[in-house]
């Protein structure tokens, strides 16, 4: 056998349609789920910037840029996921209409892993 045929055969028996299948359906969603919750949290921190915006985060809490992007992204996983613990929820309307636009945004993921 020369090295082509080994390497036509090597590629026939490989899982790469396995891989393929399972990046599509899992990973793939995954991935577009955690990118698009660290845009809503960017999102949440320049347009609900103020700690009055929401229930559960204290002024103290949320004194850093960093601890603000840490809050919203712990709210968008925890809504996400549907774990919702509820000690972060949205109070102004402004926040509450940014919220449901979030929320389309996770049902038209989640559509993508049944299409």
């Amino acid at each position: 056998m020369d090295i082509e045929n080994i390497v036509n055969q090597s590629l026939q028996t490989s899982n790469l349609p396995l891989f393929q299948k399972l990046f599509q359906k899992v990973l793939k969603p995954i991935a577009i789920l955690l990118i698009l919750n660290l845009l809503f949290s960017f999102i949440y921190v320049i347009t609900c910037n103020d700690h009055d915006d929401w229930n559960g985060v204290e002024e103290e809490d949320d004194d850093h840029i960093l601890s603000k992007i840490f809050n919203r992204f712990y709210f968008s996983m925890t809504t996400s996921t549907t774990v919702g613990y509820g000690d972060i929820s949205p109070k102004s309307t402004k926040a509450k209409c940014v919220v449901m636009l979030h929320f389309l945004f996770i049902l038209l993921n989640a559509l993508t892993i049944f299409i």
